[in-house]
């Protein structure tokens, strides 16, 4: 049985090319795209009888709808240039909400990022101090205040 979740972007795609070309045209077959989904299709339609085309349509969507989840949350979770972080000083008991001016990222993970205060102040930080001091929202970092009180 084929298992949308080992495909490759590559295959997917394809298998979404063909998806595509039945909604367009109202048939795909074993030689468009590689006939993944016309396979596809087939396959589903051995275990649910007449749901062939529902099921495999299903299917990809969902997979497809997975992997964009995936990555815009993971977009969503970089920071960037003009990002607002709040910093807590654990040793004032303060919150200090900063912007970010700079950042830099090493294999995917944040290596460092500068931050601009309300003050003026500039410092650079590395990547390890958002979740730890520096916080996305100013209420995860009152929580993070709070928990060290």
């Amino acid at each position: 049985m084929m298992d949308l979740k080992q495909f490759t972007q590559q295959e997917l795609l394809q298998t979404y090319r063909g998806y595509e070309m039945l909604m367009r045209t109202g048939a795909v077959g074993s030689e468009d795209f590689d006939g993944i989904f016309r396979n596809l299709i087939d396959e589903r339609n051995d275990l649910t009888p007449g749901l062939g085309v529902a099921d495999a349509s299903l299917a990809l969507l969902q997979e497809i709808a997975v992997r964009w989840a995936a990555a815009a949350e993971q977009e969503d979770a970089m920071i960037r240039v003009g990002t607002h972080l709040w910093y807590v000083n654990k040793d004032t008991g303060e919150i200090e909400e900063a912007v970010v001016e700079t950042v830099s990222y090493k294999n995917g993970a944040l290596d460092s990022f500068g931050a601009q205060f309300a003050n003026d102040d500039f410092d650079v930080f590395e990547g390890s101090a958002v979740d730890s001091c520096f916080f996305r929202s100013e209420q995860r970092a009152v929580q993070a205040l709070s928990s060290e009180a």
